[in-house]
């Protein structure tokens, strides 16, 4: 499901099909004119000073609030607001006074707040009350002048952004639509501008029940930790359940990766302290930080302290040491770095440093210090040198609940949660079906085996999973491969965790995951543990199959 169908749900009086179908019809009407729309609005925005284009940049790159904006801007965040009003005002009597339709009735004054066009300008800017919705909707259903004014405004509000992001990543092209902080109006805009788009009234329905099934997604997930140490005892089983702890997080040392929105991740190294207050935002207060976005609607923001990195379908690393020293590197794609509301562009490949002068200074990119974080992912395991015994599972499976141990059963399971599906494996043969069933923890399969003198040496794991199209996961729920080491006494000594297979993935098709894992001193058996996080629901089921581990021979004497 996409992101804007998603928002639609949220529409409150937008969802009747008599205002999408009218808001459809002046879409299709305008449609003809976006290109010379956006041609007109860069000839307009050519005309704006410079403080006028920095509000922009705040409100539109950087996706702040008004409020938000008036702290850097000293000012009050009603004034921002109307300012913000005005410049679309403005903006758009330009932009029709290009286009020669001189007909056409400039926008009402900022404090005519009771008009059309005013109510139109707040929705779109996220910020209209559900009363005023509901007399917004009315004007649209009786007055298609009003619904063509309202389409308008809306292609303006996304040129804005896709224009003025466009001028901050150095002529990286943008998606016009590109994703918000999830705004209610900048979601139900990006639908308004589909032509004809009506949303089944089924999807809604199931929005509705999903929403009502208490199946909130935090805005970021752990995706994948190695050796991960927190500092607060209870962040790990939070993150590791599907949550997210709230406020600062402390991660002393290891590497933990994040699911963040529309396809996104980030990796940090620890020491490090952040937070993650939303799925386009990531707040680093210190340590090493790596950020991937790999889809034209991911657009992470990076938070230092001073300096803000932001950029579209670019990778960047960043690190923040005490006070305000940072380093932002561009590994793909161009990022521009904001110090005191000035940007600075760094190409691909660049990078620059901004120490106690508050001053960004090209330097070179060497990424030494990021290495954990840019390690590529271990090769597959070839099926000759499995370590793993019977990793079809054609064996039978022991669902005894009795924790694995060298020498024993070579699959053990939880308790009623694991059974065999036989003919469901990759290649028909049988498969480990784990099932969810209310369970709070992390219902699994395992096997242990001991291990030689392996310490430096790294481990490489690797699992497929499916989710069945009639017990699909939803909400929180993933699979998770796991490694554990494990001293002479039984203690859990370091290890390595990948979540896969999520709510969106395709159904009826089994997925790889892959994990590498340096072995410890003192490890003397290793546990792979093949789990469904089952978030307490009591429904989802994930089948395991082709189970693989091995690590290389040891070097030449």
């Amino acid at each position: 499901m996409t992101e804007a169908a998603e928002g639609w749900g949220d529409g409150l009086p937008f969802r009747d099909a008599e205002v999408l179908s009218i808001l459809a019809a002046a879409r299709a009407e305008a449609a003809s004119e976006i290109p010379r729309r956006q041609m007109a609005l860069r000839a307009c925005l050519q005309k704006i000073d410079g403080r006028t284009r920095r509000v922009l940049i705040l409100r539109y790159v950087q996706e702040r609030s008004a409020a938000e904006i008036a702290t850097r801007m000293k000012t009050s965040g009603d004034g921002i607001r109307r300012q913000l009003f005005r410049i679309r005002a403005a903006l758009a009597t330009c932009i029709e006074a290009g286009l020669g339709n001189t007909g056409i009735a400039p926008a009402a004054d900022a404090a005519s707040a009771d008009t059309p066009a005013a109510l139109s300008d707040r929705y779109l800017d996220g910020g209209l009350p559900p009363e005023d919705e509901k007399r917004l909707a009315a004007w649209l259903r009786e007055d298609a002048a009003h619904a063509r004014a309202f389409v308008r405004l809306a292609i303006l509000h996304d040129q804005l952004r896709a224009t003025l992001r466009e001028e901050v990543s150095g002529g990286v092209p943008l998606e016009a639509a590109a994703a918000g902080r999830g705004a209610r109006g900048g979601r139900l805009r990006r639908v308004a501008l589909v032509a004809g788009m009506l949303i089944p009234a089924s999807i809604a329905a199931l929005l509705l029940a999903r929403r009502n099934a208490g199946l909130a997604v935090p805005p970021a997930m752990l995706a994948a930790a190695t050796d991960a140490c927190w500092s607060d005892p209870g962040a790990d089983r939070i993150l590791r359940g599907g949550g997210l702890p709230p406020g600062r997080i402390r991660l002393p040392s290891g590497v933990a990766e994040f699911r963040l929105g529309a396809g996104a991740s980030a990796a940090v190294l620890g020491p490090a302290e952040f937070e993650i207050p939303g799925p386009r935002r990531f707040v680093l207060r210190r340590g090493r930080l790596l950020v991937r976005n790999r889809s034209k609607d991911a657009r992470v923001v990076v938070e230092t302290p001073g300096v803000t990195l932001a950029g579209l379908e670019a990778d960047l690393a960043v690190a923040a040491g005490p006070g305000l020293h940072v380093f932002a590197a561009s590994l793909r794609g161009a990022i521009v770095a904001t110090v005191d509301d000035e940007p600075t562009f760094v190409d691909a490949g660049g990078a620059v440093r901004v120490g106690d002068d508050r001053r960004p200074i090209p330097v070179p990119p060497r990424l030494d210090d990021f290495a954990p974080l840019l390690a590529l992912p271990p090769a597959d395991v070839d099926p000759a040198v499995n370590r793993l015994l019977d990793p079809g599972f054609e064996y039978g499976l022991d669902p005894d609940g009795e924790a694995p141990r060298p020498g024993g059963p070579a699959w053990r399971g939880t308790p009623g949660h694991v059974d065999l599906a036989a003919g469901a494996g990759v290649n028909g043969s049988a498969a480990a079906r784990v099932r969810a069933r209310g369970s709070n923890a992390w219902p699994q399969i395992a096997q242990a085996i001991g291990i030689g003198p392996l310490h430096g040496r790294t481990v490489i794991a690797s699992i497929r999973a499916l989710q069945p199209a009639d017990d699909p996961l939803r909400g929180v729920q993933c699979a998770v491969l796991r490694v554990v080491f494990r001293d002479a006494a039984g203690g859990e000594i370091g290890g390595a965790e990948r979540r896969f297979l999520w709510e969106d993935d395709p159904v009826g098709r089994f997925l790889p995951a892959r994990l590498a894992a340096r072995a410890p001193e003192k490890a003397t058996a290793i546990h792979v543990q093949a789990m469904l996080n089952a978030g307490g629901l009591g429904t989802g089921t994930v089948l395991f199959d082709d189970a693989r581990l091995a690590w290389p021979p040891p070097p030449p004497r």
